[in-house]
């Protein structure tokens, strides 16, 4: 069984609510962990899968990974961007494929620069369409430096998961994972449609500063893990 990790500080509710009738649909998810960072603003989904861990302060992404990973009771994880929908059955679909049980699997995830027609108008929030006998193809990832937007969506197996320095806040996140399975195969997803808005989250100058921070950690951070 599958959980599924989803930090937000609820730019587009509506988007999260669209992907997350996708998910609880999805028979390989068991239970579904959203970490909402706007502790100004509530989130209702009903649904027994769901669990809702409102934060006092915004922990930002990869505080948010991290906080999901110690809670969750499955060995298979999914964190994923509050700002996309998913196709139906995209996790099974996924984990049927049996990439994730392979011996020298790391992570599997999603790169836009395969995936060309990704996109979401702002009245356009329903799943993409797909055959319901499609099955996903994957490319292995060799350069680590050069993915776009890989980050919204990671799978992988708990035992592949590695608590990220909580000094990187919004950046990065994906990346340490990757360099920290760099022993093993680590895929992006190829062909299965995902509707994604690109650069939701607020911008603001705390947010920046954040930004710039990370910039600035992540070359000794990487140096550390080499």
């Amino acid at each position: 069984m599958f959980s599924i990790i989803i930090p937000t500080i609820l730019r587009r509710p509506d988007i999260l609510s669209s992907n997350l009738d996708i998910l609880v649909e999805d028979e390989i998810i068991d239970e579904i962990f959203i970490i909402n960072n706007n502790p100004k603003k509530d989130f209702e989904y009903s649904n027994p899968k769901i669990q809702i861990l409102k934060q006092k302060e915004n922990l930002y992404v990869n505080k948010s990974w991290n906080l999901g990973i110690q809670s969750i009771k499955n060995e298979y994880f999914g964190l994923l961007n509050d700002d996309i929908v998913c196709c139906k059955d995209f996790i099974s679909k996924i984990y049927n494929s049996k990439i994730l049980e392979e011996k020298n699997t790391g992570l599997v995830g999603m790169n836009t620069l395969y995936l060309m027609d990704l996109g979401i108008e702002e009245d356009e929030i329903s799943p993409p369409e797909i055959d319901k006998d499609k099955k996903p193809q994957f490319m292995k990832i060799d350069d680590f430096d050069t993915l776009l937007d890989w980050g919204c969506i990671i799978l992988g197996k708990k035992e592949n998961y590695y608590y990220i320095p909580e000094s990187l806040k919004i950046l990065y996140g994906d990346n340490y994972l990757l360099y920290k399975n760099k022993a093993k195969n680590n895929y992006s997803i190829i062909d299965l449609p995902v509707k994604h808005i690109h650069s939701l989250t607020v911008r603001s100058k705390a947010f920046e500063q954040v930004v710039v921070k990370d910039m600035i950690l992540w070359p000794q951070i990487l140096t550390d893990i080499s």
